[in-house]
């Protein structure tokens, strides 16, 4: 008869322990640990991933946006001109530029009073101005128009001429055809403008009366202030 041995509590302690000598509980345990450790190595990788991307999205954005900056915007329509409103009453001085020397001459005190009129279509296309110099006296009549493409900028010229100044003749054959051409620049608040007399076609005479029927040298800048 075969003979079975009776099997001793440390052989049974050693069925049940595993290859390593670890006993089940503890291959569980090893077991969870694995697990655990590999699925937080998931999660760093996967958190890794995602902040490498957030990364790389930021620089190409940046990029992007550096090479938007760098290119040249359009250039942005002008703003529509305001125009002023020239009619009213100005109170002017200045200086003017005579004779061919030349000589620096005081304009003197001077009124201008602006009127529009024109056509019922534009009832604004020109200006009248009526201008006295008290100290001569005289009084004067200008006509004007603005210069296209600029609402502020006034061209014109004398087209009547009065004084009490000289002798009967100084006033026939001086004053009422003497023309000066002048333009008008108006200040950005419309407050005001400056008057640069260009020119007097003729004729030019003197104090005592006297005449010619020439162009005579008379440059003037004149600043006005709305009243």
């Amino acid at each position: 008869d075969l003979h079975c041995p009776v099997m001793s509590s440390t052989d049974k302690e050693m069925l049940q322990l595993g290859p390593s000598g670890a006993s089940g509980s503890e291959m569980a345990a090893l077991k969870r640990t694995v697990v655990i450790v590999g699925t937080v190595v998931i999660i760093v990788v996967v958190a890794v991933a995602i902040v490498a991307a957030a990364v790389i999205t930021a620089v190409l954005q940046g990029s992007i946006a550096g090479t938007s900056s760098a290119t040249p915007s359009p250039t942005a329509s002008p703003a529509p001109q305001t125009c002023c409103q020239v009619a009213g009453s100005y109170a002017c001085d200045g200086w003017c530029s005579v004779t061919t020397n030349p000589e620096v001459v005081p304009n003197g005190a001077e009124y201008d009073v602006l009127t529009n009129y024109g056509p019922p279509s534009n009832p604004t296309l020109f200006v009248a101005m009526n201008l006295r110099v008290p100290h001569i006296p005289l009084v004067e009549l200008e006509h004007y128009t603005a210069i296209p493409g600029n609402c502020n900028e006034y061209t014109g010229f004398t087209v009547n001429r009065t004084t009490t100044w000289g002798n009967s003749t100084h006033t026939k054959n001086n004053f009422g055809y003497q023309v000066f051409y002048q333009n008008l620049f108006f200040n950005s608040d419309c407050n005001g403008y400056t008057k640069l007399v260009l020119g007097q076609a003729g004729p030019s005479c003197d104090y005592a009366g006297d005449c010619t029927y020439a162009p005579a040298p008379i440059f003037c800048s004149v600043q006005c202030t709305r009243e």
